[in-house]
């Protein structure tokens, strides 16, 4: 009875942030979302608006508080960690757990893009026969680390058409930041993108994070050549476990009491609003809002205003799964509204989302503060 997450599972993210950074001030991104070749292909089966929900298999395990992890306190691998997690558990997401496997993963694959050595170069698709080399596809590293199993990897959904495992990988490359509160804003920074805050706030129950530059690496720089740095992090089940929020909630990213809220993004492919340059006309805050995996969200108006001012914001068409112009990223429980033009600094807005989950009317009122 489960519309298939395939599209969702194989999601990959690359994430370029431009010399002006990103988090906070929420500076200039490119973030390319793509689909990986030769993946297992999925039945669907799509719910009407008022169909039952038979969620065969499927955890509702959310919890308040993640398992403490191994990441060294000070490290961006820590911030990134601690970040996720906080915005998930306020928002009602549920936190991820450090899971090593993803975390070896993960710290692979980002070694194997520093030793190409090529400037601002981020992939999820390894060629073989190169340095570093730990699988093509995210599959293939997944099965090689021993996350997923060749079992798994074959059957990859239930009778019931549930997608067995997910994963999704995202990457973000910046200079020579690599410590502290790093991790933090490039968490910050995918929550600010439509495409890619899905990932991170999908109901999976794993996480893996790295933080590496180009000495981590073992690369040998030339005269003259910079170090960078990736970080890397990669969030699924391996199984069927997941954080199944309860057939009437509705929650959103960001929700009452966000704070550091990113208020722009510059650019993001595919690009939420096309033929629109990002880059020099950006959008201000999405608002992403999920209902139970297997059920059909729509959304029949949105308001955003200044809670100081009351001054309204001008929002863009909410987008659905029915109406988003970029197909195949947007599933029938999820939706997005995004602000046309970047919110001020340091201000708290009002925000009231009304629509149906699954047939029965709903309305959300919430506040967020941007960032500083």
């Amino acid at each position: 009875m489960n519309q298939s997450k395939l599209k969702l599972s194989v999601l990959a993210t690359a994430l370029i942030l431009s010399a002006c950074g990103g988090g906070g001030g929420g500076g200039t991104v490119l973030i390319e979302p793509i689909k990986q070749p030769d993946s297992p292909v999925v039945p669907t089966v799509v719910p009407t608006e008022n169909s039952s929900v038979i969620d065969a298999g499927l955890s509702t395990i959310i919890t308040s508080a993640p398992p403490v992890p191994t990441y060294a306190i000070d490290s961006a691998e820590y911030s990134a960690f601690t970040t996720l997690n906080a915005e998930r558990i306020q928002c009602g997401f549920g936190p991820l757990k450090q899971n090593a496997k993803l975390d070896t993963y993960i710290k692979g694959h980002i070694d194997w893009q520093l030793l190409t050595q090529i400037p601002d170069y981020l992939s999820h698709v390894q060629k073989p026969n190169t340095p570093g080399f730990t699988g093509i596809t995210y599959l293939d590293r997944a099965l090689a680390v021993g996350y997923i199993t060749p079992e798994l990897y074959a059957s990859n959904h239930d009778a019931n058409g549930n997608s067995v495992y997910r994963l999704s990988e995202g990457l973000t490359g910046g200079g020579e930041r690599r410590y502290g509160a790093w991790g933090g804003e490039a968490v910050r920074v995918l929550l600010s993108a439509p495409y890619h805050m899905m990932g991170l706030l999908e109901p999976v129950v794993d996480i893996g994070v790295a933080v590496r530059d180009s000495f981590d690496a073992g690369v040998v720089l030339a005269s003259g050549v910079s170090s960078r740095s990736i970080t890397g992090i990669l969030t699924g089940s391996a199984t069927q476990e997941r954080q199944m929020q309860s057939a009437t909630d509705v929650l959103t990213y960001p929700c009452e009491g966000s704070t550091g809220v990113t208020r722009l993004l510059g650019a993001e492919t595919p690009n939420p609003v096309p033929g629109r340059n990002l880059g020099i006309n950006p959008i201000g805050t999405t608002v992403y809002i999920q209902v139970r995996e297997n059920q059909v969200i729509k959304i029949t108006s949105a308001a955003m205003v200044n809670a100081t001012t009351n001054a309204a914001v001008v929002l863009r068409a909410p987008m659905t799964n029915d109406v988003d112009p970029n197909p195949g990223y947007y599933q029938l429980n999820g939706a997005y509204v995004s602000a046309d033009a970047p919110l001020d600094r340091n201000t708290r807005y009002s925000v009231t989302i009304q629509g149906t989950n699954n047939g029965v009317a709903f309305t959300k009122k919430f506040t967020f503060t941007t960032a500083v």
